[in-house]
């Protein structure tokens, strides 16, 4: 088979035992060395890095070098600078989560039925309670009471 009879099969994915990597030895002698950074762990060092920046109340602050960017950029484009404006629009772009807007936190409502001949609550708990009936007042609480007054229920015909 090959040059030597004691060596195993050789064929696909079995090279001959004399052109195996040997014990310790690296496949690529003359690749990275270990410890280099790639380029992504590089602009994550790079961003990452703190800074010092002044204030507007002329303090010193600390702060990423990314954040320090990114508001000199957002003051920029405040000001008017139509070259800032469009970098903070592409950006927005990217990250579309940032524009949403938060959900709101509805307040409750509060709806109570008054009968208007005596001023007291009605107690029914469904909604027939208006049905049949043509004139009577409403109270709805909002952050205070607001009173209205049920018109009459007219038949379109």
């Amino acid at each position: 088979m090959g040059d030597n009879e004691n060596d195993e099969e050789v064929g696909y994915g079995r090279p001959p035992k004399r052109k195996q990597f040997q014990k310790g030895e690296s496949g690529n002698p003359s690749g990275r060395p270990k410890g280099s950074k790639n380029i992504a762990t590089l602009i994550n060092e790079v961003c990452l890095a703190p800074v010092r920046v002044k204030g507007e109340d002329g303090r010193q602050y600390q702060m990423p070098t990314i954040e320090a960017i990114m508001k000199r950029v957002v003051n920029a484009a405040a000001k008017g600078d139509m070259k800032a404006s469009r970098i903070i629009f592409e950006i927005l772009k990217m990250f579309p989560a940032v524009m949403e807007a938060p959900p709101l936190a509805l307040p409750s409502v509060h709806v109570h039925f008054v009968d208007a001949e005596n001023g007291r609550p009605k107690m029914k708990k469904d909604s027939s309670a208006l049905e049949g009936q043509d004139e009577g007042k409403v109270e709805v609480s909002l952050e205070g009471s607001v009173d209205l007054h049920r018109r009459k229920k007219t038949e379109i015909q």
